[in-house]
């Protein structure tokens, strides 16, 4: 569990501060950076402040008094509000890094983010890969099946090659009774028309921890269900959780894709109702779970076992 302290409210203000320095880089906040600071007040902070009347806070003023068991969260924090509006812009990447430098905080995220807002999108990319949960997914498919049988699975991926022994376990979750886990995942798969792994189109077995994911937190595959499910995921995730939230993040809001699949971005998708609230609700959420399931749970011996003891289980709300 990736326990949050919850501050002092002068910690509070102090965070919130920093934060409005970010979404307010280039003058006025953006309207996503406006929602998800209004939102952490109510989720995470306890208390109720106006965002236009925060004033200016430097990197070192910050540094002098905010605790050092909140300088990692206000840095992911940090990062996250420079996705939540479209692009990341040169203003906002380089404050992030100047509040980090100055709080000693060393995140990768923050690299990748400046190589995106200064126009090296390849180099984002790559930079982004090298530390995703993408990469540990291949690195756990060559470890299950050698390197052989990765290829393979990734070429299932593209439709190109299909494993029926690899299918047939999971195509026999349909015969497991409705109301359990196993059966809500094959419905999962079927309703959303996506392939299981061994199947032309299906995703490696590696992959599978997030389906399984989306089944037991129950959000859907839309834009918005994704963005939770990155937050929730990044709740209980205990390596890199900030690359997982960054994937939905920059397909959905930044309109930056790193992957192989065109995506449309949502306009202003934090700015919309109470979805900047949900995304926190499901970070929050995610930090309840018992397991990391990203880290090589399985889910097939609860397979047969009904979804609300599993989750019961899992700690899951």
């Amino acid at each position: 569990m990736n326990a949050l302290p919850t501050p002092s409210p002068e910690a509070a203000i102090l965070g919130l501060r920093a934060m409005r320095m970010i979404v307010a880089a280039d003058g006025s906040p953006t309207p996503g950076g406006r929602r998800l600071l209004e939102a952490a007040q109510r989720v995470f902070l306890g208390v109720r402040v106006d965002i236009d009347t925060l004033a200016p806070i430097t990197p070192e003023e910050l540094a002098r008094t905010f605790p050092a068991e909140l300088r990692e969260s206000i840095v992911r924090g940090m990062v996250v509000a420079t996705l939540v509006s479209g692009k990341p812009t040169p203003n906002a990447s380089e404050r992030v890094r100047d509040f980090a430098c100055a709080l000693g905080v060393e995140q990768p995220a923050v690299q990748t983010v400046e190589l995106f807002a200064r126009g090296h999108m390849l180099l984002g990319a790559l930079d982004y890969h090298r530390r995703s949960n993408l990469r540990g997914m291949l690195a756990d498919e060559i470890d299950a099946r050698g390197l052989t049988g990765a290829i393979s699975s990734f070429l299932g991926l593209r439709g190109l090659r299909e494993d029926p022994m690899i299918a047939a376990p999971y195509l026999s979750l349909e015969k497991l009774p409705a109301g359990t886990l196993g059966r809500a995942l094959f419905d999962h798969y079927r309703h959303n028309g996506f392939s299981f792994p061994g199947e032309r189109g299906g995703f490696p077995e590696a992959g599978v921890y997030h389906d399984v994911t989306h089944v037991l937190a129950g959000y859907g595959t839309d834009p918005l269900g994704e963005l939770q499910i990155g937050a929730f995921t990044a709740g209980f995730r205990k390596k890199d959780p900030l690359f997982v939230a960054m994937l939905p993040l920059l397909l959905f809001c930044a309109d930056i894709n790193v992957t192989p699949i065109p995506h449309e971005r949502p306009l202003e998708l934090f700015a919309q109702g109470d979805n900047a609230e949900k995304y926190l609700r499901a970070v929050q959420r995610g930090m309840r779970v018992r397991v990391d399931l990203s880290d090589g749970w399985s889910f097939w011996p609860f397979a047969s076992r009904p979804l609300a003891d599993v989750r019961a289980e899992l700690g899951i709300a």
